[in-house]
């Protein structure tokens, strides 16, 4: 039989192996971390394949933009003096085409004359309607009855009353364009309410030109851009555009234009991207578009992001662009999708 101080000693000893046990557990694993670790470093695992549901998509139009030319001269001049490390692919999102459906017309009609237009329109050719102002004819509204995008458009640079007075502010000049697009029903739950631009605009020798300061403008110009999608920034064609803008005089939207995609964010299929050397390539081979009209033959590159690229004519897919970023908001840009998944001619 042991004795008190046997038993002691044994448990001593029992305790002592058990801490040795689990202080090499522990070693263990934490070993096995650092190595997994360190494997991941040197040999990290490649990216998930792209799934590219949808095959191969059509070539991105970039026709609405300024065409590019081979005589600008691209220069990296980005912070670190490199194009920056961007992702390897995007998703890519269907853009439903509008479809005819029974009743188009005469929602179109209720639709304007809650903005103060005749009921009834002046024409209608296939899904086009004309509608006039009841209160200023010479305000025309011509819209597409199934999609709901319009365009509208005044004599007003021929009208004194509108040419010779000055908005009191840029704030009043939004109130008065989301008024017109509300009194409209057009949806802006999609847009950067907080976030339009403005152009400052004054009128002179028969046409507009940009000014510098509010107490030259005859009209201000609100652009409404489109919230970013996953976090990605969603552009258009030219600077002074956007899905939905409104020309403002001091009292009324003279001129203005809705031209929407409907983009499908739940219908979507990554694709991969070509590498951004080669879309500088490009650009310089005068395959890409500016945003507005260059001034001379360089193009100093400040920074490059992926952004999407919304036109105003329907395209199939939301596809994405390489952004060349410039000085005083001048861009070009890319088509991004690796061409191995473009058709030329439609979707394969």
């Amino acid at each position: 039989m042991a004795t008190l101080s046997q038993t002691s000693e044994i448990s001593k000893k029992t305790f002592v192996g058990g801490f040795i046990v689990v202080g090499l557990i522990f070693l263990l694993i934490l070993t096995y971390r650092f190595g997994l670790t360190l494997k991941n470093m040197l040999f990290p695992a490649p990216p998930p394949a792209s799934t590219v549901a949808f095959g191969k998509i059509p070539k991105l139009d970039i026709s609405e933009g300024v065409k590019s030319s081979e005589k600008i001269d691209y220069k990296i001049e980005t912070i670190s003096g490199e194009l920056p490390k961007l992702a390897h692919e995007i998703k890519v999102f269907k853009v439903d085409f509008p479809k005819p459906s029974f009743g188009d017309l005469e929602r179109t009609k209720a639709h304007v004359a809650g903005a103060d237009y005749r009921k009834e329109p002046e024409s209608v050719t296939d899904r086009t309607a004309i509608f006039r102002n009841s209160t200023s004819p010479d305000y025309v509204l011509t819209i597409n009855i199934t999609s709901g995008n319009f365009i509208m458009g005044s004599n007003y640079l021929n009208n004194k009353e509108l040419t010779d007075k000055r908005p009191t502010s840029v704030e009043q000049a939004t109130e008065i364009a989301r008024n017109f697009f509300n009194n409209l029903r057009v949806d802006l739950s999609s847009f950067n309410e907080k976030a339009q631009k403005n152009q400052l605009l004054k009128f002179e020798d028969g046409t507009l030109n940009e000014a510098t300061s509010l107490s030259s403008v005859n009209f201000i110009k609100v652009l409404f851009p489109r919230l970013p999608i996953d976090e990605v920034k969603v552009i258009n064609p030219r600077l002074d555009r956007a899905p939905i803008w409104a020309l403002t005089s001091s009292t009324d939207v003279v001129e203005a234009q809705v031209a929407m995609q409907n983009i499908k964010k739940h219908k979507f299929s990554t694709y991969p991207l070509k590498e951004i050397t080669k879309a500088l390539e490009e650009l310089g081979k005068g395959q890409g578009a500016l945003n507005e009209e260059i001034e001379g033959a360089v193009f100093p590159i400040r920074d490059v992001e992926i952004v999407y690229l919304e036109s105003e004519n329907y395209q199939e897919y939301l596809e994405p662009v390489y952004l060349f970023k410039s000085d005083n908001n001048l861009t070009a840009y890319v088509p991004a999708v690796d061409d191995t998944w473009i058709s030329e001619s439609g979707t394969d």
